[in-house]
């Protein structure tokens, strides 16, 4: 089984410290279909999480991400893989996203819409899967219920 690396980022809002840039994923998602979660996004051979992370930035929100800390990481058994995910906190340059529509068939998702939520927000999508609201949720010392 291989073993794919993704990132994902805790974004606080500017004007209020409590709550984190939430996206929704679309409705014909493979995966997580219409689910809120953190931006996140698969980590390419050879590129470090710092460069992914642009990369996510730039192509999904629309502003500059640049990676702070290492809140957690953890795995996840897939159908045709093993996800390994680290979440780190982040900032943007811009005060919100503006979201970007896929250009191309690359495979990455691109999300419906945007929220500043409350990290309880998230439990849902950890009940129903989410690598990364699980993680969010566990290191902020939260649980799903």
């Amino acid at each position: 089984m291989s073993t794919v690396r993704a990132i994902a980022v805790v974004i606080s809002a500017p004007h209020d410290v409590n709550l984190v840039l939430s996206v929704r994923r679309p409705e014909d998602d493979d995966d997580l279909p219409g689910v809120w979660g953190l931006p996140a996004t698969t980590v390419r051979k050879g590129e470090a999480d710092w460069d992914a992370a642009q990369r996510l930035g730039e192509t999904k929100l629309g502003s500059a991400v640049t990676l702070r800390n290492l809140l957690s990481d953890g795995t996840q058994n897939q159908p045709d893989n093993k996800l390994y995910m680290r979440l780190y906190s982040a900032v943007m340059d811009t005060p919100e996203p503006s979201l970007q529509s896929s250009a191309g068939e690359d495979g990455a998702t691109y999300y419906a819409d945007w929220r500043w939520a409350p990290m309880s927000s998230l439990v849902e999508g950890a009940e129903r899967g989410s690598l990364c609201c699980a993680l969010a949720l566990r290191s902020h010392g939260a649980r799903a219920r």
